[in-house]
């Protein structure tokens, strides 16, 4: 791995990688992983979804989706200090899970 060049502003991290950014920071507040940068190891550009392989410890990695990475992912997404859900909702859920003995 090669440090940043201040000249261009990239960072390579593989010999045929090249990524704007050493790290990401994830805004979507539903993410395990909110509020936290994390360091880029690879950049999927022509995956499906596009991403990035982050470092989140020492030996494990994890896949985060682009998208997560953007600021408007976290426009509309309150979190809520008291679960809202209906309750018929619920009974249905019961439904399911007596049918399939959960």
């Amino acid at each position: 791995m090669s440090g940043p060049d201040e000249n261009l502003s990239f960072y390579q991290i593989s010999r045929k990688t090249v990524v704007k950014e050493k790290s990401v920071t994830i805004h979507y507040p539903h993410h395990p992983h909110y509020k936290k940068s994390l360091p880029i190891v690879e950049f999927h550009r022509n995956g499906k979804p596009p991403g990035y392989v982050c470092r989140i410890s020492e030996t494990i990695t994890l896949f985060i989706p682009a998208w997560v990475t953007y600021p408007e992912a976290a426009k509309g997404c309150a979190i809520e200090q008291a679960p809202q859900i209906f309750f018929e909702s619920l009974l249905k859920v019961a439904e399911y899970l007596k049918k399939y003995k959960y």
